[in-house]
């Protein structure tokens, strides 16, 4: 390949902006949802365990599970920051080694070599992918009870589909990912349904392999449906309207949301470093494999709009599944039409790479700014317990409001 490391040194470069971004917004992210609250308020009075089999409303046990281990050893609100920080760094790189994993077998499947640093550096640019891609990005990532719910389940539908697709020992441990599965937001169970089924029918899986995978997936999601919690949380939305309601035009204009430059900038810096072996795919096969997917997918989160959140489109959030398969949909096609210009597409990734080098640390430079104003007053709020008058602009965390819910949480610890 021509200019080689021209090529992947501006790779390296955003990798690493990223990840410095990350971090320090991570630093000045704080617990401050009403639900994360009263969560850790349940840990605290009932215990571990109760606090997840008493939960009235949806239980998502598994989700509940990992928030109840992140707090259930620190005490003090003062160090709820760190607790979320460590955790939302091992998020992120079990998130790019799930997908490294897909990678690795499918360079093996076309016969492909690449050093590890280059396969990890595609993987992370995946990742960077989702992060400005994804609907509702600041609650999926940095609201912690519900990057636990909508997140954590697609890094393990991408262990348990890769480990079942093994020719190792190590296959049976899909099982384990597939019952994780069970116990989490109902679309990736549906998702991880649908992905099953595609595989069996494509013969890389047996009969037998296909059926154990669905019980363990089915096992705890069972258990979820025959309790009144999927019923109780339908009425608490019809008489609490607790959700702002949206519509098609609320929900799919943030697919021409301005941040999306940057998924372009990564999507074309991404395509110049992806071997050709790769870009031969057919776009017939791209939309036969990945169409049923995408297209249950909607019909499944629009029912779900419609049916729990009074009959609209539902919270953004919940259509955060399906923009990360949409995402995933638009990259292999964009891989296949970018064999087209091979020629251009190194100059292009490079020229990508570098305009988003400028505008990212605009944007990290402001978002450090809003984050760490806002993380401020939060301290100050906790420190003296007086709300504020105006509402703190938060950037990509989520909106903080008046911190009415910390001063809320806060007393309660004083009775």
């Amino acid at each position: 390949m021509k200019n080689e490391k021209k090529i992947w040194y501006p790779i390296y470069t955003i990798c690493i902006l990223f990840i410095l971004f990350f971090i320090t917004i991570q630093l000045n992210n704080r617990v401050n949802s009403q639900d994360d609250f009263i969560l850790i308020k349940r840990l605290k009075e009932l215990g571990f365990w109760k606090s997840i089999l008493s939960w009235e409303y949806n239980q998502r046990p598994v989700g509940h599970f990992f928030f109840n281990i992140t707090f259930y050893f620190n005490e003090k609100i003062e160090t709820f920051k760190w607790s979320i920080l460590i955790s939302n760094l091992v998020f992120i790189i079990f998130f790019t080694h799930s997908i490294k994993l897909i990678i690795n077998y499918t360079f093996r499947i076309y016969n492909i070599t690449l050093e590890k640093k280059k396969i990890w550096s595609i993987s992370f640019l995946i990742v960077m992918c989702t992060f400005f891609f994804v609907f509702e990005r600041s609650e999926l990532w940095f609201w912690y009870i519900c990057s636990l719910i909508y997140l954590l389940p697609v890094i393990f539908i991408n262990y348990g589909v890769i480990l079942m697709l093994s020719k190792t020992k190590k296959k049976w441990l899909s099982i384990i990912f597939f019952f994780l599965i069970g116990g989490e937001l109902e679309i990736h169970i549906f998702i991880s349904f649908i992905i099953l089924t595609m595989i069996y029918f494509n013969k890389l899986i047996s009969l037998i392999k296909y059926i154990i995978n669905v019980v363990s997936l089915l096992s705890l999601s069972i258990l979820q449906l025959f309790n009144n919690g999927i019923e109780n949380r339908i009425n608490l939305e019809k008489t609490s309207l607790l959700v702002e309601s949206s519509t098609f035009t609320s929900t799919f204009t943030h697919l021409f949301d301005q941040k999306n430059i940057f998924f372009i900038l990564i999507l074309f810096s991404l395509l110049s470093v992806i071997p050709n072996k790769l870009k031969k795919i057919k776009l017939t096969k791209i939309f036969t494999q990945t169409f049923p997917i995408l297209f249950l997918t909607f019909i499944a989160t629009l029912s779900v709009g419609k049916i729990v959140f009074t009959n609209s489109w539902g919270p953004l959030r919940i259509w955060g599944p399906f923009s990360i398969i949409l995402m995933f949909t638009l990259i292999t096609i964009a891989l296949s039409i970018s064999a087209k210009i091979q020629d251009k597409i190194q100059i292009i990734g490079i020229l990508s790479s570098l305009s988003f080098m400028i505008l990212f640390c605009v944007f990290s430079v402001k978002q450090y700014y809003i984050s760490s104003t806002y993380a401020k007053a939060y301290d100050q709020v906790l420190k003296t317990n007086n709300k504020v008058k105006d509402k703190v602009d938060s950037g990509v965390l989520i909106s903080p409001g008046h911190f009415d819910y910390l001063i809320e949480y806060h007393n309660s610890l004083k009775k």
